[in-house]
């Protein structure tokens, strides 16, 4: 699934999973796929499901509106979470996903780096970044 969004993300043609409308709907029908292959092996297991209208609730009440502000002080972003990335370097120092490396092993969809992102990332970090 992650060769499957690289290629839809690195497509010569456009980023397919993030330009435009489509976001959400390729993402999540992704995650359906990705859902649905795990649920194949074990019928119980199930993806959580996350109710975007609570953060929207609280970027209203607790940043006047204000975003940005709010994404990067979230919840979602502590250690407990996906990890507090550090401000200077961008990526991920603490929490479950510290310091994970970008995989090497990529198909045709790779950076000039080697690292598998889209073609036109330039980012040199060996790290998943933010």
């Amino acid at each position: 699934f992650i060769d499957i969004h690289n290629q839809l993300a690195g497509a010569l043609d456009c980023d397919h999973m993030h330009d435009g409308l489509g976001f959400l709907t390729q993402h999540l029908g992704l995650s359906l796929r990705f859902e649905q292959a795990l649920q194949a092996v074990n019928p119980a297991v199930s993806l959580p499901y996350w109710d975007y209208t609570i953060d929207s609730a609280h970027v209203q009440a607790e940043n006047g509106g204000d975003f940005e502000t709010y994404l990067f002080t979230s919840e979602l972003w502590q250690p407990q979470w996906f990890g507090t990335a550090d401000p200077d370097l961008h990526y991920v120092t603490e929490g479950r996903w510290a310091y994970t490396k970008v995989s090497t092993d990529w198909n045709s969809t790779h950076s000039a780096y080697g690292y598998l992102r889209a073609p036109w990332n330039a980012n040199p970090v060996e790290y998943v970044t933010r």
